[in-house]
Formats: structure tokens, C-alpha cells, sequence
């Protein structure tokens, strides 16, 4: 059974912002079979990123096509209505999933309730922090 992953927008970049292509360095990292798992908020908050102006609009972009080939899309009805930070947490705790995030304050709130966290270190490589079942 593979092992689920909750990417965050701010993960969803790394592939323009820093070179890294997060759905290889996480499956090396957990050296597991992976399903990655994007939540509508996240796809949302990508999409608003993409429509913008600037260098994150086109990174955005990419990241919507990686989201369409490389992830499952599920909606809980748990997480309606409740802030992005907010239902990754949730969602992490009802599909006992890991969550891959760079947003410290996240981190800290996931790590609290015991939930593994994948982040980038020293922007060239990925850790993980917590235990992964």
C-alpha cells in the first residue's frame, strides 16, 4: 500500500523555484511507493498564483500540469470551508498521511499533532521530520 503525501502549494514550486523535482526526491527520500495527495484549496491557491503576474505565475503553471498528471485530487467533507493550513492538518489526520510543506508555521502545527513532515533543507535537498509508518 503506498504511503500517502499531502504536497502544499509552497511544495508544488520547487520545480521552478530551486531545480528539484518533488515528486522524484520525495519517493527517494521515503523509498516507498507514494501517492501524492493535493487538496481543492491547494489546487485553488495554485490556480490563483498561476493568473497572477510575475516569475510565480509561470511556475504555477507548471505546477497545475504536474497536479492534472501526477496527483490524486481528494475532497473531504471535513476540510470544507476551513483555511488552507487548516485542512492540511485535518486531512492529514484522517488519511494518516504525511504532509510536504516549507511553510514553518504549518510544520510546527502538523509536528504537534505527530505528523511527519518532508520539507526542503538548505534549498538542494529534502528531510523529513517524524516518523513514517
Amino acid at each position: 500500500m503506498p504511503i500517502k503525501v499531502i504536497l502544499d502549494s509552497n511544495f508544488l514550486l520547487l520545480p521552478f523555484q530551486f531545480g528539484i523535482d518533488p515528486f522524484e526526491a520525495v519517493k527517494d527520500l521515503l523509498d516507498r511507493n507514494v501517492e501524492f495527495i493535493v487538496l481543492p484549496q491547494i489546487v485553488e491557491e495554485v490556480r490563483r498564483i498561476a493568473d497572477g503576474m510575475g516569475d510565480n505565475s509561470r511556475g504555477a503553471k507548471l505546477a497545475l500540469k504536474l497536479i492534472e498528471e501526477k496527483c490524486t485530487i481528494i475532497d473531504l467533507d471535513e476540510v470544507r470551508g476551513l483555511n488552507t493550513d487548516e485542512s492540511i492538518l485535518k486531512a492529514a489526520i484522517k488519511l494518516e498521511a504525511v504532509v510536504a510543506t516549507n511553510d514553518r508555521e504549518l510544520r510546527k502545527k502538523l509536528r504537534s499533532k505527530g505528523i511527519p513532515t518532508i520539507f526542503l533543507r538548505e534549498y538542494s535537498h529534502l528531510e523529513i521530520d517524524g516518523y513514517v509508518r
